[in-house]
């Protein structure tokens, strides 16, 4: 397991105090596009902010340059449901390895077609075999890119979990750098 993620955090550990949120202007969950945001922490206030540990660490913003060539070293983490149905969130951070789908196929009639904009990127398999599910939302999607943690994605949309054919959408984080930059404090 290259990053190392934690099956449960500890107490304190916790996340107990948020300065602010940036939403993206026109922003638009409900048809699925430009679905990021940025929280910045209270910084100031002891006991309040997330203190690195063996189980919380920072993670690398992609590089400006965009691809698709991740030597399948990504992996999802969540504590959404464990298949499609599910009436119960997992009690523990799941995780699992995909690969990175190209634009083109992931664009393309059989996966998800025009739904799919730049903005995005699909990951996981085409035969359906894992998946991120409900509940796993906002979660990391994160690739190895020159030896260290990079988020690449976040968790948006699916048809379904780990379906045949529609393989996870995530908020590309690449093509946001530009505006996570610009919000950063």
């Amino acid at each position: 397991d290259i990053f190392k993620i934690p099956r449960i955090l500890k107490r304190k550990e916790r996340i107990k105090k948020l300065r602010s949120d940036t939403l993206l202007k026109k922003r638009n969950v409900l048809q699925k596009k430009r679905n990021i945001a940025l929280v910045q922490l209270e910084e100031k206030s002891p006991g309040y902010c997330i203190g690195f540990s063996n189980s919380i660490s920072p993670i690398c913003l992609p590089g400006a340059l965009e691809t698709d060539d991740n030597n399948g070293h990504c992996q999802i983490a969540g504590w959404g449901h464990m298949y499609e149905g599910a009436d119960k969130f997992s009690v523990y951070l799941q995780e699992a390895d995909v690969p990175i789908i190209p634009h083109e196929q992931c664009h393309s009639p059989e996966v998800h077609g025009s739904q799919i904009t730049q903005g995005m990127l699909c990951a996981g398999y085409l035969e359906g075999r894992i998946d991120a599910c409900q509940g796993d939302s906002g979660g990391p999607l994160v690739c190895e890119e020159q030896g260290k943690a990079t988020i690449r994605g976040i968790v948006s949309w699916s048809t379904g979990c780990a379906q045949r054919s529609k393989p996870g959408v995530y908020t590309n984080v690449t093509r946001y750098l530009s505006w996570i930059q610009s919000n950063m404090h």
